[in-house]
């Protein structure tokens, strides 16, 4: 654990019956009063959200990365051997809370197998189920699910090497499939785990929930089901209970607030271990609330809600202590961020062997990503403006081009919903233009490198506004210009000459009928990036929205599926295909008039 100095106290409040302690750097301690003294502790590592980022995430930094997370989650083991026989030994897990599939790459040429060799040789020890594990249908789960517990998988990709590490469970106890089904016995509902590090033998109980969302927003096979959450936790809670005593953990998909409400609602579980909504708590950006959060149960005790943003960027790290009853009596926390830029703070060394099994354009699994990268898209008639300059300021053909493939995209998504849809991005997201001519996936790549994904949503017409003010808000500066608000399916027009925060002149939304001025109070469905869904350049109006979610769908696969249409049939994108006039800047000076009262 990162030692916690007195400077970096931040404030201590009282939280249902016990003392919360709260850190600057994210760090956290809480003393359960109405729970004795610990005589057992149990440190967990935990992920979730990886989304196949095999390597690390680049925004205005790098952090993230399986090599380093390798690298941390060896030196918590070296930590906790070396604790082993002395005064304050504890024992050690390390688990993830799905969504492990779609999101680079990686994914889209390895379909999850890549992801489960780094997991196995990681050796983690218990992982659930996310949405995105349906992504590709239940038989691409069930040979996951397969050579997670038993190394061996049915159809090794070419080029791959075989399986390594130990074998783990992927667990969930709300999905119900039919007989025949490819996944039909192997999702276990829950799991029991023995620990003895500390001296003696310890049981932990855990099961998991995935969302049942995912009928809706993923490709779960016919027929798989998947049921009420709090009626499933309360009878797992039963089942568990005579084995493990009060230690059970429920490692979940459901998303941050469903955590807290299912905390609230059920009892018999001391810690809830999520994902799914990519919520940043404690130190990380754009923190949403504690790490942990504390909740009082159904039964007046509390239960400690965790989740670790996303896409491997932090590690979850947290050791609790139990009671002779076994209930929590002790909390300290401490998530680390994989910092992979050795300018900054906590630079983390990468795992020397994962970085040889990642490799190079000509090695290991890298090596069908350069492949990948050297396919063929399409082709384009005209020069498309990715110019840093203009991106971040104006309106470009690219710009417009990728915010298309953005709706196109998403069109079963947004037939779902009868309200209007558009497209909001961030212009700093683009960050190169592509010449006339053939177009490989390169290019493509070279246009969006940070693996974004697709997110969207539902906002009202004051929330869209206040978005557009905050994109606008820099423009003509010399920094955060990054957030020009390149869009899809509205128009609107703005002036640099009045104040940031009043700049938008005009707000219009396309519908069959023509564009309609927008409506403070009605609601849109925005669709934007994973990056902006979460606060990120001051989007924090995309946060207050309802049904959120980061749909997965990597922008690089959308932007050249969208050329690949465009230049079917001998074709080429041409000016035709990309229609203009979205964006408009008054350059009338603006001057405030101040009435003078005699």
């Amino acid at each position: 654990m990162a030692n916690i100095s007195r400077r970096a106290f931040l404030k201590r409040v009282v939280v249902g019956a016990g003392t919360l302690t709260l850190y600057a750097n994210g760090g956290f301690q809480f003393t359960n009063a109405l729970a004795a003294a610990p005589v057992y502790k149990l440190r967990i590592l935990h992920t979730n959200d990886h989304h196949s980022h095999i390597e690390p995430v680049s925004d205005s930094y790098k952090h993230g990365g399986v090599s380093r997370r390798q690298t941390y989650i060896a030196s918590v083991r070296a930590a906790q051997q070396a604790a082993k026989g002395g005064s304050d030994p504890y024992d050690l897990l390390l688990v993830d809370a799905g969504d492990y599939f779609q999101g680079s790459l990686y994914y889209s040429q390895y379909k999850g197998y890549a992801d489960l060799d780094f997991y196995r040789r990681m050796g983690y020890q218990v992982g659930t189920i996310g949405n995105h594990e349906f992504d590709d249908g239940n038989a691409n789960l069930a040979k996951f699910i397969h050579g997670a517990a038993t190394g061996t998988y049915p159809d090794v990709p070419a080029g791959a090497p075989v399986l390594g590490g130990t074998s783990f469970p992927i667990i969930s106890a709300n999905i119900d499939v039919p007989a025949g089904d490819p996944l039909a016995g192997l999702i276990q509902p829950n799991t029991v785990i023995a620990l003895s590090d500390t001296g003696s033998e310890q049981k932990i109980g855990l099961f998991g929930l995935t969302t049942p969302e995912t009928t809706e927003i993923s490709s779960p096979g016919a027929g798989t089901t998947f049921a009420d959450p709090v009626a499933r936790a309360t009878a797992q809670v039963a089942e568990l209970q005579p084995i493990v005593g009060a230690k059970i953990i429920a490692l979940t998909h459901l998303g941050y607030g469903v955590d807290v409400e299912l905390a609230k609602n059920t009892s018999g579980i001391a810690l809830i271990i999520g994902g799914h909504s990519h919520t940043p708590l404690g130190g990380q950006p754009n923190a949403q609330g504690d790490y942990p959060t504390v909740v009082t149960n159904a039964a007046g005790k509390p239960v400690l809600v965790l989740t670790d943003w996303e896409y491997g960027r932090w590690c979850g790290d947290i050791v609790v202590g139990f009671d002779a009853d076994g209930n929590v009596s002790t909390v300290t926390s401490s998530p680390t961020e994989m910092q992979a830029d050795n300018t900054k703070e906590g630079y983390i060394e990468p795992d020397a062997d994962f970085e040889t099994l990642i490799g190079t354009e000509t090695t290991g699994y890298k090596k069908q990503i350069a492949e990948v990268s050297a396919r063929a898209v399409g082709k384009s008639e005209i020069a498309l403006d990715g110019v840093t300059a203009n991106v971040r300021s104006r309106e470009t053909n690219l710009a417009n081009l990728l915010t298309d493939a953005v709706l196109a995209k998403v069109a079963e998504d947004a037939a779902k919903v009868a309200y209007p849809k558009v497209v909001i991005t961030n212009g700093g997201g683009i960050r190169a233009s592509i010449a006339a001519g053939d177009i490989n996936y390169g290019n493509v790549l070279s246009v969006l490198p940070f693996g974004n994904t697709i997110a969207r949503t539902d906002i009202t017409g004051a929330q869209l506004l206040a978005a557009l003010e905050n994109g606008l808000g820099y423009v003509g500066g010399a920094s955060n210009t990054g957030r020009f608000p390149q869009v899809a399916g509205l128009r609107y027009s703005f002036t640099t000459s009045r104040p940031a925060g009043s700049r938008v002149l005009s707000v219009e939304i396309k519908t069959a009928d023509g564009y309609v001025a927008l409506d403070a109070a009605a609601t849109y469905r925005v669709y934007t990036n994973n990056y902006m869904l979460t606060g990120g350049d001051g989007y924090t109006a995309f946060t207050e929205g309802s049904n959120k979610l980061d749909i997965g769908f990597v922008l690089a696969d959308a932007l050249a599926e969208h050329i690949a249409a465009l230049s079917a049939d001998g074709g080429a994108v041409a000016d035709a295909d990309i229609t203009g006039g979205r964006i408009a800047r008054s350059y009338l000076t603006w001057i405030p008039i101040v009435e003078t009262v005699q």
